[in-house]
């Protein structure tokens, strides 16, 4: 449930009075706005998360970013073997530094916003994962109250003949049809077999 309220004090006492007198029934929890995530692309090798903030600030002075206001949180490499590095930042910096070319060390780096979306396997809801998660089991492709792999529709579907169109539309030359496996083709599709 979804109480909206026009300030701060109303928010934490209805919060309070809620948790007090609901016991464990019913939680409250006030809405807590994040701070947004960016991510540096192409890192040298030699910045790391303890040394990213001082190193910004000293070759970027233009941007006059001060202590704290950058919280690194993690690096991760892609498949074409760049570092990355993600940061949180509050909204006023994130504006100054979005879109922007930094320097650190000898490379000149990128930054875009990191928005990943966290999705269930338990659930299949969004923003949180599977060991968090307090909600019962659903099965993404039904719906379902069961696990994925006890799901009837992919049951079904292995037993079903594997149909694999490659036939050209008429008119279109070039243009091919697409592959579908375990699967019944769309009326289009089976028109041109």
């Amino acid at each position: 449930m979804l109480i909206k309220t026009n300030n701060i004090e109303e928010i934490e006492a209805l919060e309070k009075d809620i948790n007090t007198k609901c016991k464990g029934k019913l939680e409250a929890n006030a809405h807590k706005l994040r701070n947004p995530r960016l991510v540096i692309i192409n890192i040298p090798q030699e910045i790391s998360i303890g040394n990213l903030e001082d190193t910004l600030r000293a070759q970027n002075t233009d941007v006059n970013l001060k202590q704290g206001d950058i919280n690194a949180k993690f690096c991760y490499e892609t498949r074409k073997h760049t570092r990355n590095l993600v940061m949180e930042v509050s909204a006023q910096i994130r504006k100054l530094l979005l879109h922007k070319k930094i320097k650190l060390g000898w490379q000149i780096c990128k930054i875009e916003d990191y928005v990943v979306a966290t999705r269930c396997y338990k659930c299949s809801r969004f923003n949180h994962r599977a060991r968090d998660c307090r909600g019962e089991e659903t099965c993404p492709l039904c719906a379902g109250n069961h696990k994925l792999k006890e799901c009837k529709l992919i049951l079904r579907n292995k037993n079903a003949l594997t149909v694999s169109v490659t036939k050209t539309l008429s008119g279109y030359p070039n243009l091919r049809k697409p592959h579908f496996t375990g699967q019944e083709l769309p009326k289009l599709a089976r028109d041109f077999r």
